[in-house]
Order: structure tokens, then C-alpha cells, then sequence
């Protein structure tokens, strides 16, 4: 791949925004189980949209956005990325036929496989100097980092059972590296791509941010085991994500003013969502609830939406659009706002429900309705990046 190789850009966002498409859809079907008889087993519908969502999705909107400023061999790339897409498609279908079984299982590995391929090769072109680039090369390492909680699924699950508490903590630790490590780390890193350096926060924000990733682990055995200490490293864990996400979010803020950006209302969505996420951890003060969470599920489900939603998706839509911004119209935006409208009202739904406020069945109505009304949005940005035509004069750099 060449750098700034519209082609390649155009193909993975494409890609991903199917993928995006096949979660709304999954999603609407889950909204839908309580009035209807699902053909599949709800849990093999849910495996399948998060899945989708982390793997499709979320890692190749990163990937594809990474590679544009550091390529690696074309030929290399292309079979990589026609595997990862079998992968995806793969668990996709196999997630919802058995759920986690040898077929699902068998795509995941393969997808985890080239994954570290392609990300070793990226790896290895990302300098280490840089507010951006140091973003990205500690994504990726978080990537790495994660996969060892599905490591130890298999051999959990054969040995002691899903019921024993290191299953469930396995997945735990994989979607708190996948969230916040890699997949949180990557869009800063490409936000920041399109930002000015003399907007970039000091060297030392990094620093502090990974402090608050590896304590905040010490929340999974304050589940486990209740014992204080676990809990006073998870205070810490918030006090250091406060200091370091402040100076991204007034940086941002910074150059949105002095610079008047196009589409800034996105880029604002972003930094309000870090501000959420900052929120959300100033909770942990309440050891109580802490414990209650693990359990409230509108809550987690909440939290998760935040991130990959309310922060990841709506920087990447950002992404896309700096990059065609002159030939996505009227259709795409009116899409992007139809599906961060629906988020918005889901996520005060979930919240509602998770603090008690709101439990009746005009909620469950809404949530659908909601849903729904994302999907629609999905598809309205699908659409329209198909449509994408390319001009002569705009095919300078189209590979």
C-alpha cells in the first residue's frame, strides 16, 4: 500500500462500514426478542454483534486508517486483508449458527493470527517520536496485550469450567485492553494525525493515561475478591485517566476554536465523550457500587456503547470524513446524525435503567425504536459511500 493510496482507503473503509451494518442489524434483532421468537439463540446473536463490532468494524476502521500514513508491501497487504475479512465474515456467520464452538472458534484464531502479522508489520514503520504516533504503537501493543484474556479461555473452559470466575475475567481483561487500550489509544493517535502538532498535548499525557489502563485491571479482583487494596489501585487508575484525558480534551477544544475545523460537531461528540468516560470513573469513589456493577447490566452495556460509540465510532466518521470530505454529501451526514441521535437516546435510556430511574415497558419500546432508527442511519452512511464518485481531478493519489 502507498501512503495517502485512496483505493485502499476507499476499499477498508467500505468494508467497514458493511460490517457497521450487520451490527445495527444485529442489534435491532436483540432489541427484538421481546416481542418475537429469535430464529438463533439470543447469546449466539450477541457473540455475533460483539464481535462483529471490536473485529469488524472498530479494528478495520484502525487498520485501515493506519496503514494510509504508514504502508506496508501492497501484495503483503492485500492477502492479509482479503484474510482478515474471510475471518470476520467467518465469525459473523459461525457465532450466530453455534456460538463458541470449533467453527467460530477456528475463524476467531485466524483472524487473532493475522491480526499480529499485520499489526507487527505497522509496528515496525510507526516512529517513536510524536504525541500521534506514540498513540498508535501503544494501541497496538494494547492489542497484543488483550488477546492473552482469550488465551485463556480455552483451557479455563476445559479445565475448571465458564462458570469459574477466571473465564469471566478473561473476557473482562480482553475488552478492557481492546476498548480502552487499542482501540481508544488508535482513534486519538488518527485524530491527532489530523491535528496540528503545536496543538498536541505534552509528551508526559501517554504517561499517565497507560498508569490508569494497568491499574484500572485491579477493578477485575476488586470483583473477584472485595479486598480494599484492589479497590484504592482502582481510584488511582481514575485519578491518572483524569489527568491525562483533561489536556487531550482541552487540546482539542483548542484547536476546534483557533482553527474552525469542517465537521466540527463531530470532533466536539469526541471530546464530550471523554469527558463522559472521566464521569463514569469519578463513580469508582463508591466501593459499594463498584461492586453492584458487575452485575447492572444497563450500565456496563452503557459504558461500552460510550466508548466504542459515543468516542471510537464517532472520531473514525471524523476520519472519513476529512478524507472524502469532498465527495460524501448531504445523505452522509444526514445519516451520521441519524445514528449518533439514536446513540445518544440509547445510551440516556441505559443509563436510566442501570441508576433505577426508568424500568417500564415503553423503555424497552424506546430502546428498539432507537435501534432501529441507528440502523437506518447506518445504512444512510453505506449508501452513500458507495456512491463515492472519483473525478479525474480527484484521483491523483487514487492507486
Amino acid at each position: 500500500m502507498n501512503s495517502g493510496c485512496s483505493k485502499d482507503l476507499y476499499i477498508g473503509f467500505s468494508w467497514s462500514f458493511l460490517f457497521l451494518l450487520l451490527v445495527a442489524v444485529l442489534g435491532v434483532l436483540m432489541r427484538s426478542s421481546t416481542w418475537i421468537n429469535l430464529p438463533v439463540a439470543y447469546q449466539h446473536i450477541l457473540h455475533s454483534h460483539s464481535h462483529t463490532a471490536l473485529l469488524g468494524w472498530a479494528f478495520m476502521m484502525s487498520i485501515t486508517g493506519i496503514l494510509f500514513y504508514f504502508p506496508i508491501a501492497r501484495k503483503g497487504f492485500k492477502i492479509l486483508r482479503i484474510l482478515l475479512i474471510i475471518a470476520i465474515l467467518g465469525m459473523f456467520v459461525a457465532f450466530i449458527y453455534q456460538g463458541y464452538a470449533a467453527i467460530s472458534i477456528g475463524f476467531s484464531t485466524l483472524f487473532v493470527i493475522v491480526a499480529y502479522i499485520l499489526l507487527k508489520k505497522l509496528l515496525q514503520q510507526i516512529p517513536k517520536t510524536g504525541f500521534d504516533n506514540t498513540f498508535l504503537r501503544r494501541g497496538i501493543i494494547y492489542f497484543y496485550f488483550s488477546t492473552a484474556g482469550i488465551w485463556i479461555l480455552g483451557p479455563t473452559s476445559a479445565i475448571l469450567g465458564k462458570s469459574h470466575w477466571l473465564y469471566d475475567t478473561g473476557i473482562q481483561f480482553f475488552l478492557h485492553f481492546q476498548i480502552n487500550g487499542w482501540l481508544l489509544y488508535a482513534v486519538i493517535g488518527l485524530i491527532f494525525k489530523r491535528i496540528p502538532v503545536e496543538y498536541h498535548p505534552k509528551d508526559w499525557v501517554p504517561h499517565f493515561l497507560d498508569t490508569g489502563l494497568l491499574l484500572g485491571t485491579a477493578l477485575l479482583a476488586f470483583w473477584v475478591t472485595e479486598n480494599n487494596i484492589f479497590y484504592v489501585l482502582n481510584l488511582l487508575s481514575s485519578i491518572c485517566l483524569f489527568i491525562g484525558f483533561v489536556p487531550i480534551i482541552l487540546s482539542i477544544f483548542r484547536f476546534i476554536k483557533e482553527e474552525m475545523p469542517r465537521y466540527t460537531f463531530l470532533l466536539q461528540l469526541v471530546a464530550l465523550g471523554l469527558a463522559g468516560k472521566l464521569i463514569a470513573h469519578a463513580f469508582s469513589i463508591d466501593a459499594d457500587f463498584l461492586l453492584k456493577l458487575q452485575y447492572n447490566r444497563p450500565l456496563v452495556i452503557a459504558y461500552i456503547h460510550l466508548i466504542l460509540i459515543g468516542i471510537v465510532s464517532i472520531g473514525f466518521l471524523w476520519n472519513v470524513l476529512q478524507h472524502f470530505k469532498q465527495q460524501l454529501g448531504r445523505i452522509f451526514i444526514l445519516g451520521a446524525f441519524i445514528f449518533i441521535t439514536g446513540f445518544y437516546i440509547t445510551e440516556l435510556l441505559l443509563t436510566l435503567q442501570g441508576f433505577r430511574m426508568y424500568e417500564n415497558s415503553t423503555a424497552t419500546m424506546l430502546l428498539w425504536l432507537f435501534s432501529v432508527f441507528m440502523l437506518a442511519g447506518v445504512a444512510a452512511m453505506f449508501g452513500s459511500f458507495l456512491s463515492i464518485r472519483f473525478r479525474p481531478q480527484q484521483i491523483y493519489n487514487f492507486c
